[in-house]
């Protein structure tokens, strides 16, 4: 029996079983299937840059089935206590912007996952401090890809695979008895040929992606905690082609929500929230001229996790956009104006298992418990069982 087949096998058992409630992981989140801006969560240091202030020490990894692996350390009072926390991380494809992965399933994205840049990442790194009562982070990312030939050089790998220049700030402080935490995310992303094989006069425009983001703690009395929640954001993926024309694409978009955070007795929380939601892409090429917008008014979510044993958690969530409203608005092009209505909804389960310090979180396959040990066994969940794996050590 594989290593693989045994670690399956101890997780169903786990789960069979029936957590400490985690700190961890995307995998955590994606399990609970709540935006990770309503959630106290370790992953929230990659969007409010002043957590890693208060972060204790921590090695994480990101083993995905995938290519899309990380992993990462927090290393407070590496050069000194008054020298703040040092954080860096190890990815192979550059995240989403203010995530801890590309293409992270914890943000709200009704028109898709907004950041299609596909690069690698070369650095990324990460700094917080305190300061009395108030925390302030720092955050630096690069992407860089050249490739010379005798054709010419090119950098980059085209409009979806640029290079990366990034800079965040984030600053936290106490405000009439709440924690507030914001964030600021700003990056240039350029690439000059249409391929990385292709040295032509294809080139960036001069853009700007960035991302605002702010939300606040509410302890209203010992059982629950109140989170309101704004974002905005922008990916520019404007260019200019082989003939030197201005292709515009630019996804936009805002959400803003509140959800209540109850703790449920000792090692158990539910999460009940709201937000409306609104992105819009913007697109004029040399035969298309459309505005596409999604609304989600409200989009619903909740999570449950419990503590079923001191090394084992279980967790539902699920999450419904009320009224989902689609609009295509064509001034020309193939594609005929619409608007669609209707509603979409999305459920997940997890576990959180713990061995020694280590913490493994997982989500599972949907049809988990109707047959665990015998579906690892027999590999008869028509994927993997466990989709989506996280790991942290805490020191």
């Amino acid at each position: 029996m594989t290593l693989r087949r045994i670690l399956s096998l101890s997780l169903a058992a786990a789960a069979l079983l029936a957590p400490s409630l985690a700190m961890a992981s995307s995998a955590r989140l994606a399990g609970l299937v709540v935006p990770g801006d309503y959630v106290q969560d370790e992953t929230g240091r990659f969007t409010y840059l002043s957590a890693h202030a208060t972060q204790g020490g921590r090695v994480w990894a990101e083993p995905s089935a995938s290519d899309n692996n990380a992993m990462g350390a927090v290393v407070p009072g590496l050069l000194g206590k008054n020298l703040g926390t040092f954080a860096v991380n190890l990815r192979r494809w550059a995240p989403s912007l203010g995530q801890a992965m590309y293409q992270d399933p914890v943000i709200t994205a009704p028109l898709g996952n907004p950041d299609l840049n596909t690069t690698g990442e070369a650095v990324s790194l990460a700094w917080g401090r305190t300061f009395g009562t108030r925390t302030v982070g720092l955050s630096m990312q690069r992407s860089f890809v050249s490739t010379k030939t005798a054709a010419g050089t090119t950098e980059g790998n085209g409009n979806l695979g640029r290079n990366v220049t990034g800079f965040g700030l984030g600053y936290g402080f106490p405000l009439m008895g709440r924690e507030v935490e914001t964030a600021f995310h700003w990056q240039n992303r350029d690439f000059k040929g249409s391929s990385a094989g292709t040295p032509d006069a294809t080139k960036s425009a001069k853009t700007m992606t960035w991302l605002l983001a702010g939300r606040s703690f509410m302890k209203l009395n010992d059982q629950l905690t109140v989170v309101p929640s704004v974002r905005a954001y922008s990916f520019d993926l404007s260019y200019d082609n082989v003939a030197g024309t201005r292709i515009k694409q630019i996804i936009s978009g805002w959400q803003a929500g509140l959800a209540g955070n109850w703790a449920l007795g000792s090692g158990s929380q539910f999460i009940l929230g709201a937000q409306f939601v609104n992105e819009r892409l913007d697109l004029i090429n040399t035969s298309t001229n459309f505005v596409r917008t999604a609304n989600m008014s409200p989009n619903v979510f909740a999570g449950l996790e419990s503590e079923v044993q001191p090394w084992l958690t279980l967790r539902f969530g699920a999450r419904n956009a009320v009224l989902f409203t689609f609009k295509d608005a064509v001034t020309s092009g193939p594609l005929p104006s619409q608007t669609v209505k209707t509603h979409v909804f999305a459920y997940n389960a997890g576990a959180t298992v713990k061995a020694g310090k280590f913490v493994f979180d997982a989500t599972l396959a949907p049809n988990f418990y109707s047959a665990p040990v015998s579906g690892v066994l027999k590999n008869a969940f028509g994927g993997q069982a466990f989709p989506q794996v996280s790991v942290s050590y805490g020191f």
